[in-house]
Order: structure tokens, then C-alpha cells, then sequence
């Protein structure tokens, strides 16, 4: 039999160790900073391979992500570089093209 205080606790554990959506919409915000400050090519960050060092590659769905994000945070022109680039990249998870015409089609209106 299991007990429900402990697992409770242990599921409480955890979750503080997890980033919750305000951490996730930050590091967004950060990549669309750095790349935009930095200059840094779009491709090099999707990739994975930026200044001749290798990192996770971000798949459609995390770009996709990232231009919600800006697009949010009231940033259309950034949202739109992301988003066109997510178009034509084909890492996995693949995303339909209809969420990133619809992100790009919010980012456009408020431009």
C-alpha cells in the first residue's frame, strides 16, 4: 500500500525543482535577445552549433515557441524572423505549417 502523504511530498519535491511557464517565457525572451543582439544566424541556433560550439538543437516546436513568445511580449518584427525560420526547419517534432501561419499572421497584425 502506498502512502499518499509521502508520494504527495514527493511530488511537491519535485516540482520545485521544475521551470514554470514565467522561466520558460524568460529563457524565450533571452534567445530572442541574444540572437538579435549578437547577431547570431538563425540557422547557428537551430542547429545547435553557435561560435563553433555544439548545444542542443531546437526542434520546429521550440521555435515555434520562441516567436509565440515574442509575439507576446510585444516584439512582432523578432517574432517574425523566428517564425519564418521555423517554417523551412525540419528538425524534429515536426509542427503543421498552419500554427506557424497563424503565429506569423498574429505577429504581422500587430506590427
Amino acid at each position: 500500500m502506498y502512502d499518499v502523504v509521502a508520494y504527495d511530498d514527493t511530488v511537491w519535491t519535485l516540482e520545485a525543482y521544475l521551470p514554470r511557464a514565467d522561466d520558460v517565457r524568460g529563457a524565450n525572451l533571452a534567445l530572442v535577445r541574444l540572437q538579435k543582439t549578437y547577431n547570431i544566424p538563425m540557422q547557428e541556433l537551430m542547429s545547435g552549433i553557435v561560435s563553433g560550439r555544439r548545444a542542443q538543437p531546437l526542434g520546429q516546436r521550440d521555435v515555434l515557441h520562441v516567436g509565440l513568445t515574442a509575439v507576446a511580449a510585444n516584439q512582432p518584427d523578432d517574432a517574425i524572423v523566428w517564425l519564418e525560420a521555423g517554417l523551412g526547419h525540419n528538425n524534429s517534432p515536426l509542427v503543421h505549417r498552419q500554427h506557424f501561419y497563424h503565429a506569423l499572421a498574429r505577429a504581422h497584425a500587430t506590427v
